[in-house]
């Protein structure tokens, strides 16, 4: 079956924005619940604006109840994207759970690590935009309740390598200069010999990491698109370069590494610039010290359209011919799909032919035409997984 970019739909590519990189979050207000006045969240965070002159004008407040608080945002439709507020919060839910992968998808056994909600970074994509239910950026203030849940869990099953993972909700390290939460999480798996923390981020604000002794056991990741992608979609985010300098500062601190080419956009020219992406990654990484490459395609819930055209009239990235897929997602058809895996695959491999490269959210029909291999449950992916680990080991 012959396609194009003619009959799938897209627009010719608009002018790049070229939006600043948010290095530091322009937080307005920061708000925490009385009950975590001596929680080292709250500290970190009141020494950090005082020791930023960008938060000079910051207001920093304790409220009597965070509940009435969230109760009031949700109300206020002029709250609806407020990217400039922090709420610091107790969690009382669980901090630990199995990745939400979709009705019909190929699943390992990762787990998601929760500790807030919502990103200063403005991403056209992203699915927080109809997934959240509040306004504002949170994070959790009661790290002693987060680390005993992880202790708990992660004991309870001694016999795997858990991989846990931060990002699913909020950038694991957007935030983490002023809560300190990176360097908490990092030197508690640092002593957890059976698991592995991985910081996704788009943030290239890592210095204050660099020093810390992970022991080897955090794996910090970066999404990557090409820089044309960057500009236009990833609105106030690092650029594509930048991210992939901070990923060399990581390795040279001992940190392996992670990439998510995820989501794929599929525009005018996208094979030249994913070919030219992916040429500078493995130029400028070695692949000894990649863990891990993740592909899926973009998709998004219904609803996103419809809010992202509001905020941002002149989008592309949803003008695509996609369909409603079996999980209530929208999602380009199966052979674009396919062809875009295949593509990047065949690039990677040739100069990495033994990278562990896996799809996410993907079906088991994907799977088979991209890797010509079946994959039947979890415990075969985890292999893979567990192999690679333990090969990077023995290369020391």
């Amino acid at each position: 079956m012959a396609l194009s970019l003619k009959n799938s739909g897209l627009l010719a590519k608009p002018a790049p924005l070229n939006l600043p990189y948010l290095s530091t979050p322009p937080l307005k207000k920061i708000y925490y619940d009385k009950s975590l006045s001596k929680s080292v969240i709250v500290q970190n965070v009141l020494r950090g604006i005082k020791n930023d002159e960008s938060y000079q004008n910051t207001e920093f407040a304790e409220l009597e109840d965070y509940k009435e608080f969230i109760k009031e945002s949700q109300n206020s439709i002029s709250a609806k994207y407020d990217k400039r507020t922090l709420l610091i919060y107790p969690e009382k839910g669980n901090y630990l759970h199995a990745c939400p992968g979709s009705d019909g998808v190929v699943c390992c056994r990762y787990h998601v690590l929760d500790f807030g909600m919502n990103c200063p970074y403005d991403c056209q994509y992203c699915y927080l935009q109809t997934y959240a239910k509040i306004p504002f950026l949170t994070v959790a203030g009661n790290v002693d309740f987060l680390l005993a849940d992880l202790k708990q869990k992660i004991a309870a099953d001694p016999e795997i390598q858990w991989r846990i993972g931060s990002g699913e909700y909020a950038d694991s390290l957007a935030l983490d200069k002023l809560t300190g939460m990176g360097k908490i999480l990092i030197e508690f798996f640092s002593q957890i010999d059976n698991a592995t923390l991985e910081l996704k981020t788009k943030s290239v604000e890592i210095e204050h990491l660099l020093g810390l002794n992970h022991n080897g056991k955090t794996v910090i990741s970066w999404s990557l698109n090409p820089e044309y992608l960057v500009e236009n979609v990833e609105l106030y985010c690092s650029s594509m370069k930048q991210r992939v300098a901070a990923a060399k500062k990581a390795i040279e601190a001992g940190f392996q590494v992670a990439f998510h080419f995820d989501p794929v956009i599929y525009f005018d020219n996208w094979e030249n610039e994913y070919s030219t992406l992916i040429e500078y990654l493995f130029s400028s990484i070695p692949e000894t010290k990649i863990r891990w490459i993740s592909l899926g395609t973009f998709r998004y819930s219904p609803g996103l359209k419809e809010q992202l055209r509001l905020r941002h009239p002149d989008e592309f990235i949803t003008r695509a011919e996609m369909f409603l897929a079996r999980d209530n997602k929208y999602r380009y058809l199966a052979p674009i799909r396919i062809k875009i895996y295949e593509f990047l695959l065949s690039e990677m491999q040739k100069y990495s032919p033994e990278m562990m490269v896996y799809l996410c959210m993907e079906t088991r029909s994907i799977w088979k035409r991209t890797f010509n291999e079946e994959i039947i449950g979890p415990a075969k992916l985890d292999a893979r997984f567990e192999a690679r680990r333990q090969t990077l080991i023995k290369k020391g």
